[in-house]
């Protein structure tokens, strides 16, 4: 039984790396479905995901070794890592690198490096209360970072902000104007 709780746990963090498998171009009821738990209940997870899943995560410490410096630090050629809906590992990649080639791993061409993601996501959730920020994610799959906002009126002061900070990258960041999808006390 602990076995399985473990698996769950697994599953579960997982899928929330997974939820980041958005589109700069998604509707509001998209938008609303990926940031709920509803969506994890729609999910079918099969038996081949199960077997997939537990092969991918017997190689992720060695996949991701290679793509580590002796601090620690990701390479700038990283673009992230994520487990798809086929329990597959995908590795985001910035040029040709492919250092080991697996069984269950998948290499996918990113844009942006993990570490440029890491610092907008950063900076943006440094400055969340100054620019009526409900929501800012690090949406691996599709290599981007998305800011949800209460309204437009701030996009170009948090353009400024990250220009100031040399982090701006209109490739590297999705916004999404709305009211927040979940509602924090």
């Amino acid at each position: 039984m602990t076995k399985f709780k473990f698996w769950i746990m697994m599953l579960l963090i997982f899928s929330f790396v997974n939820l980041v498998a958005c589109n700069k171009e998604e509707d509001d009821y998209e938008w609303h479905l990926l940031t709920s738990q509803e969506y994890y209940m729609m999910q079918e997870i099969t038996v081949d995901y199960y077997e997939n899943f537990d092969e991918s995560m017997k190689i992720y410490s060695e996949v991701l070794s290679h793509f580590k410096t002796i601090d620690g630090e990701y390479t700038d050629d990283f673009g992230g890592v994520f487990i798809d809906s086929d329990g597959l590992l995908n590795v985001l990649v910035i040029g040709s690198r492919k250092p080991v080639e697996l069984d269950y791993l998948i290499y996918q061409q990113a844009e942006n490096s993990f570490n440029a993601l890491l610092s907008i996501f950063d900076e943006a959730s440094k400055v969340v209360r100054d620019y009526t920020i409900w929501k800012v994610a690090l949406c691996v799959s599709s290599n981007i970072v998305l800011i949800g906002l209460e309204d437009d009126s701030a996009i170009s002061l948090i353009v400024d902000h990250l220009n100031d900070k040399q982090l701006y990258n209109k490739d590297a960041i999705a916004f999404y104007v709305g009211e927040p999808t979940i509602q924090l006390e």
